[in-house]
C-alpha cells in the first residue's frame, strides 16, 4: 500500500458492542473521520455493532481462531500485526481496553509505529488475565504513551509498573445549551419518586445499593419509588435485584435493555444513580449532569477529576452504603435549601467538562510527539 493511501489512524478495540469503551471510542473515531483523517477500524468480534461508525471508517474484523485463550491470542498477534506492517499508519495506533492494548503493542514491536494505549477502568479494582498483567509490566513501558482517564488511575500505572509514559485524558463529555431542569423539592401530592441508573448488570456496578436504597426510602418514609436501570445483565444477576423488592410494597424496579441515546428515553423527573465500586471515567455520571439531571454518585477512586469538592460534597456517599444513598435522596426532596445547593454545585462540575472537539486533538498530538 502506498503511503497516501495509507490510513492516518488504525484503531484497535476488541468490538463495538454496548460499552462505555465502545461508545467513546465511536466518538473518537467519528471525529477523526470529520476531520479528514483517514481512519481503520480493527475489531476482534464478529458480534454486530451497537453503536454508530461513519461509513467512511475503513473496517477489519478478525475473529480469534484457536482453541484455546494462547493459540487465539497467538493468532490475534499474528493478524494484527499483518495490518500494521500492510498499513503503516501515517500517524500511529490507538488501542481501547487492557487485552486489546496488550496484543497491540506485542503485534507492533519493531515497527517504530506511534502506539496510544488506553485503559478504560480503574486497573487497581478490576481483575484482568495474567496474560494482560505481564503485558502490563514488560510491553506498556513500550508504548508511546498509555493513557489514563482520570490522575487516580495515571498513578496507579506509574507506581504499580513504573512507567514514565502516562497521560490523563478525561472523557469526551456532549454540552447541551437545553437541558431538563432538574427535580424542584418533594410535594406530598407527587405519586411517586423516579429513579434511574444507565449502568451495565454486574458486580463492579452494585446495582444492588440503588435498590436497597430504594426499599428504604419506602420502609423509613412511605415514599412510593420507580426505578428504571437502563443496562443488559445476566438472568441471574438481573433476578437478584428484583429478588429485593419486597412484595407488596411500593417500590417497582423495571429493567430495560441498553439504546444508544439513552438520555432521550429516561424520564425526565428523575433522579440519576451511580452506585459502582469502581470506574475508569464514569461516563453516564457526567452525561447525566451534562443533561441537567440530579444525581448521586458513589465515592469512587478518581471522583475528584470528575466533579468538584463542592459537588462531591453534595452528591456523594461512601461505595456500598445503601443508608447513606437513602438519606441523600430524602433529604434532596424535603430540603429546598440542600436540594438549589446540590444543583449548584452539579453545575459547577459541568462547566468543567470538554468536549470532542478538545478530546480528540490531545490523541493525535500523543501520536504526532
Amino acid at each position: 500500500m502506498t503511503k497516501e493511501n495509507a490510513p492516518d489512524i488504525v484503531f484497535v478495540i476488541g468490538s463495538m458492542m454496548s460499552g462505555g469503551a465502545e461508545r467513546i471510542a465511536s466518538q473518537l473515531i467519528n471525529r477523526f473521520v470529520n476531520q479528514k483523517h483517514n481512519v481503520l477500524l480493527v475489531t476482534f468480534s464478529s458480534e454486530d455493532d451497537f453503536y454508530d461508525i461513519d461509513p467512511r471508517c475503513r473496517r477489519q474484523n478478525y475473529s480469534p481462531k484457536g482453541n484455546g485463550a494462547i493459540s487465539r491470542t497467538i493468532n490475534l498477534i499474528f493478524k494484527l500485526r499483518q495490518v500494521l506492517v500492510s498499513r503503516r499508519p501515517n500517524l500511529g495506533v490507538i488501542s481501547f481496553i487492557d487485552y486489546s492494548n496488550v496484543v497491540t503493542l506485542v503485534a507492533a514491536l519493531g515497527l517504530k509505529i506511534p502506539v496510544i494505549v488506553s485503559e478504560r477502568v480503574h486497573p487497581a479494582h478490576h481483575k484482568v488475565s495474567l496474560f494482560v498483567r505481564l503485558g502490563r509490566r514488560f510491553f506498556y513501558p513500550k508504548a508511546t504513551s498509555v493513557v489514563g482517564q482520570t490522575t487516580s488511575v495515571a498513578s496507579y500505572l506509574s507506581q504499580r509498573y513504573g512507567l514514565k509514559n502516562v497521560t490523563v485524558i478525561p472523557n469526551p463529555v456532549k454540552i447541551k445549551q437545553k437541558t431538563c431542569q432538574g427535580l424542584i423539592p418533594f410535594d406530598p401530592d407527587w405519586p411517586k419518586i423516579v429513579l434511574f441508573s444507565v449502568s451495565r448488570i454486574c458486580d463492579q456496578k452494585r446495582l444492588d445499593v440503588l435498590v436497597t436504597a430504594a426499599v428504604m426510602l419506602w420502609k423509613r418514609h412511605g415514599f412510593a419509588v420507580d426505578i428504571h436501570i437502563f443496562g443488559a445483565g445476566s438472568s441471574e444477576e438481573i433476578n437478584n435485584l428484583f429478588s429485593l423488592v419486597p412484595e407488596g410494597s411500593s417500590v417497582k424496579l423495571e429493567v430495560k435493555e441498553p439504546i444508544k441515546d439513552v438520555f432521550e428515553k429516561c424520564p425526565k423527573n428523575g433522579v440519576f444513580i451511580l452506585t459502582s465500586d469502581y470506574e475508569g471515567f464514569p461516563n453516564a455520571l457526567v452525561e447525566a449532569i451534562a443533561e441537567g439531571y440530579p444525581v448521586f454518585t458513589s465515592r469512587f477512586d478518581g471522583i475528584e477529576d470528575v466533579l468538584a469538592n463542592s459537588a462531591i460534597e453534595a452528591v456523594s456517599f461512601e461505595c456500598g452504603d445503601a443508608s447513606s444513598l437513602s438519606d441523600l435522596i430524602y433529604r434532596y426532596f424535603t430540603d429546598f435549601d440542600y436540594s438549589v445547593a446540590s444543583k449548584k454545585a452539579l453545575l459547577e462540575a459541568k462547566n468543567c467538562f470538554q468536549p470532542i472537539e478538545q478530546i480528540a486533538p490531545e490523541f493525535v498530538r500523543l501520536m504526532e510527539n
